[in-house]
Protein backbone atom coordinates (compact mmCIF):
# COMPACT_ATOMS: atom_id res chain seq x y z
CA UNK A 1 0.00 0.00 0.00
CA UNK A 2 1.25 3.33 -0.60
CA UNK A 3 2.04 6.01 1.99
CA UNK A 4 -0.25 9.24 1.27
CA UNK A 5 0.75 10.83 4.75
CA UNK A 6 2.37 13.72 2.74
CA UNK A 7 -0.62 15.15 1.76
CA UNK A 8 -2.84 14.27 4.53
CA UNK A 9 -1.85 17.99 6.87
CA UNK A 10 -0.96 16.61 10.95
CA UNK A 11 -2.56 19.05 12.57
CA UNK A 12 -6.02 20.22 11.05
CA UNK A 13 -7.66 22.92 13.47
CA UNK A 14 -11.69 23.05 13.41
CA UNK A 15 -11.84 19.45 12.40
CA UNK A 16 -13.37 16.49 14.02
CA UNK A 17 -13.12 13.04 12.32
CA UNK A 18 -17.28 10.91 11.31
CA UNK A 19 -16.17 8.32 9.62
CA UNK A 20 -12.48 7.49 8.18
CA UNK A 21 -9.74 7.63 6.69
CA UNK A 22 -10.18 4.67 4.73
CA UNK A 23 -7.47 3.92 2.14
CA UNK A 24 -7.85 2.35 -1.46
CA UNK A 25 -5.29 -0.18 -2.62
CA UNK A 26 -5.99 -0.24 -6.35
CA UNK A 27 -4.61 -3.02 -8.88
CA UNK A 28 -1.85 -1.95 -11.27
CA UNK A 29 -3.86 -2.14 -14.20
CA UNK A 30 -6.24 0.69 -12.02
CA UNK A 31 -3.96 3.04 -11.86
CA UNK A 32 -2.56 2.66 -15.48
CA UNK A 33 -5.65 2.77 -16.83
CA UNK A 34 -8.18 5.14 -14.21
CA UNK A 35 -9.08 7.84 -11.99
CA UNK A 36 -9.40 5.83 -8.49
CA UNK A 37 -9.42 7.30 -4.49
CA UNK A 38 -6.66 7.41 -2.73
CA UNK A 39 -8.41 8.08 0.62
CA UNK A 40 -11.54 8.79 1.84
CA UNK A 41 -13.19 10.14 5.35
CA UNK A 42 -16.08 11.86 6.63
CA UNK A 43 -15.30 15.15 8.62
CA UNK A 44 -17.06 17.93 10.03
CA UNK A 45 -15.48 20.88 10.65
CA UNK A 46 -16.35 24.64 12.60
CA UNK A 47 -14.81 27.44 12.35
CA UNK A 48 -11.51 28.31 12.35
CA UNK A 49 -11.14 25.50 9.56
CA UNK A 50 -8.64 26.37 7.69
CA UNK A 51 -5.90 24.19 5.60
CA UNK A 52 -3.04 25.59 3.05
CA UNK A 53 -2.26 22.59 0.45
CA UNK A 54 0.90 23.04 -1.00
CA UNK A 55 1.09 20.21 -3.35
CA UNK A 56 -1.12 17.47 -3.64
CA UNK A 57 -0.81 14.76 -7.01
CA UNK A 58 -3.86 14.51 -7.00
CA UNK A 59 -7.32 15.36 -7.44
CA UNK A 60 -9.67 16.34 -4.61
CA UNK A 61 -13.08 16.41 -3.55
CA UNK A 62 -15.37 18.47 -1.29
CA UNK A 63 -19.38 17.86 -0.19
CA UNK A 64 -20.46 20.85 1.47
CA UNK A 65 -23.60 19.19 3.48
CA UNK A 66 -24.01 22.35 5.66
CA UNK A 67 -22.35 25.84 5.64
CA UNK A 68 -19.87 27.71 3.39
CA UNK A 69 -16.44 26.99 2.41
CA UNK A 70 -14.01 29.39 0.57
CA UNK A 71 -11.58 28.13 -2.33
CA UNK A 72 -8.54 30.32 -2.31
CA UNK A 73 -6.12 29.77 -5.78
CA UNK A 74 -2.90 31.77 -5.63
CA UNK A 75 -3.74 33.80 -2.75
CA UNK A 76 -6.85 35.42 -4.62
CA UNK A 77 -10.38 34.30 -3.16
CA UNK A 78 -12.20 32.28 -6.34
CA UNK A 79 -15.12 30.62 -5.29
CA UNK A 80 -17.55 30.31 -1.91
CA UNK A 81 -18.91 26.59 -1.80
CA UNK A 82 -22.44 26.58 0.04
CA UNK A 83 -24.46 23.58 1.00
CA UNK A 84 -25.07 20.92 -1.00
CA UNK A 85 -22.20 21.97 -3.64
CA UNK A 86 -19.80 18.94 -4.83
CA UNK A 87 -15.97 20.18 -6.03
CA UNK A 88 -13.48 18.64 -7.63
CA UNK A 89 -10.31 20.46 -7.53
CA UNK A 90 -6.57 19.91 -9.17
CA UNK A 91 -4.38 20.42 -6.43
CA UNK A 92 -1.50 19.35 -8.78
CA UNK A 93 -0.19 23.46 -8.86
CA UNK A 94 2.19 23.89 -5.75
CA UNK A 95 1.55 26.85 -3.31
CA UNK A 96 -2.36 26.95 -5.00
CA UNK A 97 -4.82 25.97 -2.84
CA UNK A 98 -6.16 27.29 0.69
CA UNK A 99 -9.58 26.26 2.12
CA UNK A 100 -11.18 27.67 4.81
CA UNK A 101 -14.91 27.34 6.51
CA UNK A 102 -16.87 30.57 6.66
CA UNK A 103 -18.94 31.81 10.00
Amino acid sequence: MEDYSEYIPDNEKGIQPLQGIYFNNPSNIAKELYYYPMWGAEYQVTYPYVVDRQYMNAFILFWVEEGELSFTFNDRQDFVAKKDSLIILDCKKKKSLLHQLLK
